[in-house]
């Protein structure tokens, strides 16, 4: 009787350890950054905090003055759509993935991004306000380094992202070149670049890239919490998964709502095929208009 007594206090103990740990990842959405910045001012000790956010459709967007007149050639919906057509698609305007690369690149280049929404300002100043670190984690690979930055200087985020980011061991904001992360599965991974405050994890696990960029920087020890937005579910998921067995740090992963109806009016709206159509429209008015007038365009 009292071995079965202790077995059930065991059990339940373990459950409750279990329960404890999976707590410390909390997955939520919000619609706006306005419930961002109520989380960081609850927060009892913004020095420990860590502010990570997404870049497209969180921060910054395509232009979009009405939701039926939105720039969808170059943003993340657009990219989705053309990287999943297969081969022999007639929808489909690249050949090799490289050239995909180019293209999103070149377009990003040309396009005044705007701010996705207008408490993204107030809410950086909050952040920086309480000394709380801030850096953005991106699905953009190296290549898009020079286009990223130009976008959030104009839109005045910049110097607020990296004003209090994650430094390096030598005190910078970035790491030279870029270096390749250290393999958390079977697939093999992609090299990584850390510029001025922004992490391009190349469509990577943002969990797990997150994990390891902090102890590269030596952080671990010192951030204790962390708020993560991403306006992609699996990227939230991914995070809140890489610290929901790490008692020693607590996560809110926030699904960002604010883009959803827009996104997918672009994958299966009722306009949805007249809006495919017309951004390979407007690709290929730019493609041709390049090649008639630039003798070595490759695209």
């Amino acid at each position: 009787m009292i071995k079965s007594i202790r077995m059930l206090s065991l059990v339940f103990s373990i459950l409750i350890i279990a329960t404890q740990t999976f707590a410390n990842s909390t997955i939520i959405s919000a619609a706006d950054f306005n419930h961002i910045k109520k989380l960081i001012l609850q927060s009892k000790h913004p020095h420990h905090l860590l502010l990570a956010l997404d870049d497209d459709d969180t921060l910054t967007m395509m232009p979009c003055p009405a939701p039926t007149h939105c720039q969808y050639l170059g943003g993340p919906s657009w990219y989705k759509w053309q990287s999943h057509l297969p081969a022999t698609s007639k929808q489909r305007i690249w050949k090799t993935y490289p050239q995909l690369l180019d293209i999103a690149n070149l377009l990003y280049t040309m396009t005044a991004m705007t701010i996705d929404d207008p408490a993204i300002p107030s809410t950086l100043k909050t952040a920086d306000k309480l000394g709380v670190s801030t850096m953005v984690v991106t699905d953009r690979g190296y290549r898009m380094v020079h286009a990223t930055e130009n976008q959030f200087k104009k839109d005045n985020i910049f110097h607020l992202i990296e004003k209090n980011t994650i430094e390096t061991p030598t005190d910078h904001t970035s790491f030279p070149g870029f270096y390749f992360p250290k393999k958390w599965d079977k697939k093999s991974v992609r090299r990584v670049t850390y510029e001025h405050g922004t992490l391009y994890v190349a469509g990577q696990n943002k969990g797990e890239i997150i994990k390891q960029f902090l102890q590269k920087t030596n952080q671990s020890h010192r951030i204790h919490e962390i708020i993560f937005v991403d306006d992609t579910m699996k990227n939230v998921e991914d995070v809140a998964n890489a610290y929901k067995n790490d008692p020693s740090v607590h996560v809110i992963s926030i699904h960002f709502t604010r883009m959803a109806t827009i996104k997918a009016a672009f994958f299966k709206g009722k306009y949805a095929k007249y809006y495919q159509a017309m951004a390979n429209k407007q690709w290929y008015a730019i493609h041709d208009a390049l090649k008639k007038n630039l003798l070595g365009f490759l695209l």
